[in-house]
């Protein structure tokens, strides 16, 4: 009764939950009571034998789907989800005296079989994937080798049985045979696209114009702007269905509590000012007996050469509109001034100090 039944899934919309039964062995119609008993009792003992090896090697990993199978809590479980439904559909089901829809697929309830397959869930691959390793299977099988011949037909029969019936038709085996190009390829960012794609594709065929077109928008994603970007930074997938995000860098302020302004770049702690201003208090003074060395027509070349950059990035200043560019300016020009004033020397007068200025 295992062996015929255990490969078949449960289906809670159908009688028996759509299991099989040999007419020839199991005749409930002609069954007296005592011999439907008998029965009910070896199918008990069959899910209960199966409970007790699924508990002995998975309830370490699997407890929770173990727990969920008991048939205490199950029975309550498909009452509450499927007694409507029972009630409205299996109207002559069963027609036993006695028996309630309800009563009667909760009383046959095939909790082993249930709890079974959902641990196999679990390990068994699916929808693509599944199809993706039955044409590996298929493929491995192929190349020919007559010193083992009725080996090599015996393996082909088997493989191709079961990639024939994961493909729908001939353009989703194309469609599977690309996909597993890709996987196969040296691109991580693109084996991790495919599997992003395999996993929202499910069960659901595609054909292979399908596929191209999902691949060509990809490789739009991944190359705007000119620099190929992480698949991972471009695409995300949730409740099934592929999410589109943009990686923005965050401009970062300068470092200085009393300055607002934005840092040139991510790396920068200070702006432009902020670090002119932060490195001339740092530095050590220069030796003055090096300064008095300098001639004086060198210090008013220096000096004059300072002022007309300065009045360029005055000038660039008062044309250009955007914020970000006229700090840059400022900061430049603020450094250009502090050069030009500390480095001149008027006969008969001091150096006029900054703040004068």
């Amino acid at each position: 009764m295992i062996a015929n039944q255990i490969g078949l899934q449960c289906d809670p919309k159908s009688h028996w939950w759509g299991l099989q039964w040999n007419p020839a062995l199991f005749d409930f119609d002609s069954m007296s009571a005592e011999e439907e008993k008998k029965c009910w009792l070896d199918f008990q003992t069959a899910q209960y034998a199966l409970m007790d090896v699924l508990s002995s090697n998975f309830a370490m990993h699997e407890k929770h789907i173990i727990v969920d199978h008991d048939p205490l809590a199950l029975t309550e479980k498909v009452i509450r989800q499927y007694s409507k439904m029972w009630d409205s559909k299996f109207l002559s089901f069963p027609d036993k005296a006695g028996y309630t829809q309800t009563l009667w697929m909760t009383t046959w309830l095939p909790f082993g079989y249930l709890c079974l397959h959902a641990i196999s869930l679990k390990f068994d691959d699916t929808g693509v994937t599944d199809a993706i390793s039955k044409y590996t299977a298929f493929v491995t099988t192929t190349n020919f080798n007559p010193s083992a011949l009725n080996q090599w037909v015996s393996n082909i029969e088997s493989t191709w049985s079961e990639w024939e019936n994961a493909a729908t038709n001939p353009e989703h085996m194309a469609s599977v045979q690309l996909t597993r190009e890709i996987l196969q390829s040296d691109d991580e960012d693109w084996r991790s696209w495919t599997l992003n794609f395999t996993t929202t594709q499910g069960d659901k065929p595609y054909t292979v114009a399908d596929l191209m077109e999902k691949i060509v928008s990809q490789d739009k994603l991944r190359t705007a702007g000119g620099k190929p970007k992480k698949e991972s930074a471009l695409l995300a997938f949730k409740d099934g269905k592929a999410r589109f995000k943009k990686m923005v860098n965050k401009p970062k302020v300068c470092a200085n509590k009393a300055c607002n302004n934005k840092v040139k770049h991510p790396r920068y702690r200070f702006c432009n000012s902020c670090y002119t201003a932060h490195k001339k208090k740092t530095e050590p003074n220069e030796d003055s007996a090096a300064l008095a060395s300098v001639p004086d027509n060198v210090r008013e070349q220096t000096r004059e050469k300072a002022l007309r950059k300065l009045k360029r990035k005055m000038a660039q200043m008062h044309n250009t509109k955007k914020s970000g560019r006229r700090d840059v300016l400022l900061a430049e020009a603020d450094a250009l001034l502090a050069t030009a004033m500390g480095t001149s020397k008027t006969k008969g007068k001091g150096v006029q100090s900054d703040d004068e200025e």
